[in-house]
């Protein structure tokens, strides 16, 4: 017989959300080696996923039929009629596992000692209680793979204080980032969940950043895929709900400074975030943006003040300024952000602005771009530090699909020709030249138009600075 005993993680009635406002998430725990089960409470609000769960447990499983086909023994069937955790380990049928899970799930609720009842297992085929459930993550089942993360997932809160545990997160995040992939049935929307929940320890942000960035950018993507889309994948999650997650992840690994530096840079989340904030009306998830912009203003102001600014992370502030809030928290963090973020933006000139567009890449038609009076007392300024503007905006040419991005960046470029006509070299130098002779025949008709118009002022230049032909 093969013990079953489990950690686990999952539905629980007692998940408090922290209040983003404070500026730290982690706290100080207690010297006890184990957290209590009121604080390694996991809340998974998926409905499909918990229905399944009540269907599951509250289906009779055919003990006697087991022992009778002496798959069990008949202690063995006193004791699960009994709700105790011992599984035959020839029975792999999909119900029994799942019905095991559930009912190992349930106690493990029931008291500490159970949780570290568990944590002690070990067998021969098992060094610890993780390997034996881990041994489900390839399941067929949908359930039990989720399932069983959860378990994983409650036991690694529960030990969150054991400085002896060293586990390895690689198996269960490459996991949930394969069924982050699934947009049928729950499992995406339980696996971010899972995530949401496993980021309030420390170990987990490290590894989800730098060693599983496949994860995150899923994430990212599908935080982006709410703003243009008001339909998910499933008819039980809203949209407002899946922000809230994903932004919740976001704020846990804002609170570290290194991942501050290149958050932004690696997954474009500051102009979602603040589009986010701004549109939407649950002021949960506008508490979870602003107090995640403000982690990355506060913690790599140098890495993301560009961002920050050209986004329009104040004019979201100063809209937010405007409604009735009712969480008083939520209030102060706007007030002190908008005020602070103020007079850094009071104190930036408009090119200092335009460079910050140019370096994230977060180009639009404000009045800077056709305002004859900028260029012609910035031109020179785009050869500054080695062309370092026009290498961006070439940049931005080869690297961008946005039909916005790519009109304005072509616009740019043939302004600074038009005032400086020496420009054009290192325009062709850099490859800028011919992108956008390519881009002549791009599907939008503003990129196009752009294009034309540039061409045509590189091919003007030409011609006023060809040598003149005199008769012999």
């Amino acid at each position: 017989m093969e013990t079953l005993a489990s950690s686990s993680t999952e539905v629980s009635t007692s998940k408090n959300t922290p209040n983003p406002s404070h500026q730290s998430k982690d706290k100080k725990h207690s010297s006890k080696a184990k957290a209590s089960l009121v604080s390694s409470g996991i809340l998974i609000t998926n409905e499909q996923f918990v229905q399944l769960e009540k269907k599951i447990s509250s289906q009779p499983i055919p003990w006697e039929g087991y022992y009778n086909a002496n798959l069990i023994s008949e202690e063995d069937m006193h004791l699960f009629r009994s709700l105790t955790q011992q599984k035959n380990r020839f029975i792999h049928r999909p119900e029994f596992t799942s019905y095991l899970l559930v009912m190992i799930d349930e106690i493990l609720k029931i008291s500490d000692e159970t949780n570290e009842y568990c944590l002690s297992f070990s067998n021969e085929s098992n060094s610890n209680i993780f390997s034996l459930f881990e041994r489900l993550l390839v399941s067929s089942d949908e359930f039990t793979r989720l399932k069983s993360l959860l378990i994983i997932t409650r036991l690694l809160i529960f030990s969150k204080n054991d400085k002896s545990l060293e586990y390895d997160y690689s198996k269960i995040f490459s996991v949930l980032s394969d069924e982050i992939d699934q947009e049928t049935g729950f499992s995406q929307d339980v696996s971010i969940q899972l995530i949401q929940s496993l980021l309030d320890l420390k170990p987990p942000r490290q590894y989800l950043f730098f060693e599983n960035p496949d994860c995150l950018e899923k994430m990212c993507k599908i935080l982006k895929l709410t703003i243009v889309s008001r339909s998910l994948t499933s008819a039980s999650v809203s949209t407002s709900q899946t922000q809230y997650q994903i932004g919740y992840c976001l704020w846990l690994l804002s609170f570290d400074p290194i991942v501050c530096e290149s958050l932004n840079s690696k997954y474009d989340v500051v102009h979602v975030m603040t589009r986010i904030a701004r549109s939407t009306l649950k002021e949960k998830v506008t508490r979870i943006m602003i107090s995640t912009l403000k982690n990355l203003y506060l913690l790599a102001m140098e890495y993301n003040l560009p961002s920050i600014i050209a986004s329009g992370v104040h004019g979201c502030l100063v809209a937010l300024k405007s409604r009735k809030i009712q969480d008083v928290d939520l209030e102060n963090d706007i007030d002190q952000f908008m005020a602070d973020l103020g007079d850094k933006v009071s104190k930036i000139s408009t090119w200092d602005e335009y460079k910050s567009q140019v370096k994230c890449g977060m180009l639009s038609w404000t009045p800077e771009h056709s305002s004859d009076v900028f260029w012609k007392m910035n031109y020179m300024r785009m050869n500054e530090n080695e062309f370092e503007v026009l290498k961006l905006l070439s940049g931005l040419l080869k690297t961008r699909q946005d039909s916005i991005v790519l009109a304005v960046a072509i616009h740019d470029i043939g302004q600074y020709i038009k005032y400086y006509p020496d420009g054009k070299s290192i325009l062709s130098e850099i490859g800028a030249k011919y992108r956008t002779m390519q881009l002549m025949t791009h599907e939008d008709s503003q990129v196009r138009f752009e294009a034309l118009n540039t061409v045509q002022t590189f091919m003007m230049n030409a011609w006023k600075n060809a040598p003149t032909l005199r008769a012999p």
